[in-house]
């Protein structure tokens, strides 16, 4: 059973949940590497963690009506926790649309994009790309 919604929690326990729309969901997975030429012409190669980075167009309102739902307001302080030993911390658990949860720091830009005529009020959308970096698990 999967929902129409992800969620984010603090570090505190304070959770919302949020919509995001199919267009502009991009998962990456990316392998940190190093490589190099040397000067006698072979390869030098240097591999360290792969990490998964997951973007979400999030579409969410400036004044939310339904229960458990986030705002903008709420959306952009969890993207402002910024602080690895504050309460709320930076780390964040994502809970994705099948219910699983994801560790993740909140990263990148935050640029809210109104999707109609109204930047105020319930009847104002806005498309947020977030961009969540999933902490590895430890091995």
């Amino acid at each position: 059973m999967s929902n129409a919604y992800f969620s984010l929690t603090d570090s505190v326990g304070t959770t919302k949940k949020f919509r995001s729309i199919l267009v502009g969901h991009e998962p990456l997975t990316e392998k940190t590497q190093n490589i190099q030429t040397t000067l006698d012409g072979g390869l030098d190669a240097s591999f360290g963690g792969i990490y998964v980075t997951h973007t979400y167009n999030v579409r969410v309102r400036a004044t939310e009506t339904e229960d458990g739902f986030g705002n903008t307001d709420d959306l952009e302080a969890f993207y402002r926790l910024n602080n690895p030993n504050g309460s709320p911390s930076n780390v964040l658990v994502l809970t994705d649309h099948k219910g699983v949860d994801h560790n993740i720091y909140m990263v990148g830009q935050h640029l809210p994009l109104p999707t109609g005529v109204m930047i105020e009020g319930e009847n104002a959308w806005f498309i947020v790309k977030c961009t969540f970096k999933f902490i590895p698990e430890a091995a």
